[in-house]
């Protein structure tokens, strides 16, 4: 289902856990489905003495594997692991270099540019009391000024409920505390990412899909979630054209509103 929506990458965070059983299965599984694997090694920041040792012997086994695309370095890391992610950065470089390293901050880019190859953020603006989108505007007019080489960013997929105190066996505590996302909401944020020059969606997350006391959602998510990647697919050439995104004036009738022109 995902191959045929348009996914083509997964980003697994567990996946050192998978064992030596499972791991080649998964990985040929995504290899046959021409689906390639962020490899997430953001564990590395607890045993920064493995750097030149085990880590590196991770990066030669899994650089010559045929489903891999690139190297997830950290996710939301403090200011202070900077200079650490940046030497990961140059050990992958120079063994690696075939395969593209990514980070996700908060939306705080100068500070973060040069620890990974791919820029990433995330913002998830769906949930109780949000300003919603004209947050993440506001960060993405900041993120637009440094002007990245490439971003692969973050859209929302998932209700906050899913990470507060108590609500996944209580339908009542995850209504209170959280708000499920529409098709619509999940989409508009993806946009709005494409329209400040987004490259690469990476939805934030599966897991999240079955998540939660409301079993019956699940398929209903999981089906906006594959109609989603459905558009963003169909916007492809658009999207990755290359061209200048032209910014064209509108007069707001509800709300604040945000208009481009992309072209192919």
């Amino acid at each position: 289902e995902w191959k045929a929506a348009g996914a083509n990458l997964l980003l697994e965070y567990w996946i050192f856990n998978w064992g030596e059983k499972l791991l080649p299965e998964v990985l040929k599984t995504l290899e046959e489905n021409d689906i390639r694997l962020m490899l997430n090694v953001t564990g590395w920041h607890h045993r920064k003495d493995l750097l030149y040792t085990e880590h590196r012997d991770i990066v030669k086994r899994f650089m010559k594997e045929p489903s891999l695309f690139g190297y997830y370095l950290t996710d939301e890391a403090p200011m202070t692991l900077i200079p650490y992610v940046y030497s990961m950065r140059r050990m992958i470089n120079e063994l690696d270099g075939d395969h593209p390293t990514w980070e996700c901050n908060l939306f705080d880019p100068p500070a973060y540019l040069k620890i990974s190859d791919c820029y990433g953020a995330d913002f998830y603006p769906i949930d109780l009391g949000s300003k919603g989108l004209e947050a993440m505007n506001e960060s993405m007019k900041k993120w637009a000024v440094c002007r990245p080489s490439v971003a692969w960013l973050c859209p929302q997929c998932f209700n906050k409920a899913n990470y507060r105190p108590n609500t996944r066996t209580s339908k009542e505590l995850y209504d209170q505390k959280g708000k499920e996302p529409t098709e619509e909401g999940m989409l508009s944020i993806a946009l709005l990412q494409a329209s400040w020059g987004a490259k690469g969606f990476i939805y934030y997350m599966w897991d999240d899909l079955f998540r939660g006391p409301y079993s019956e959602r699940y398929e209903g998510r999981k089906q906006a979630m594959l109609r989603n990647i459905r558009k963003l697919k169909d916007l492809e050439p658009y999207i990755m054209s290359g061209r200048a995104i032209a910014e064209l004036p509108c007069v707001d009738e509800k709300g604040r509103t945000r208009v481009v022109a992309l072209e192919d």
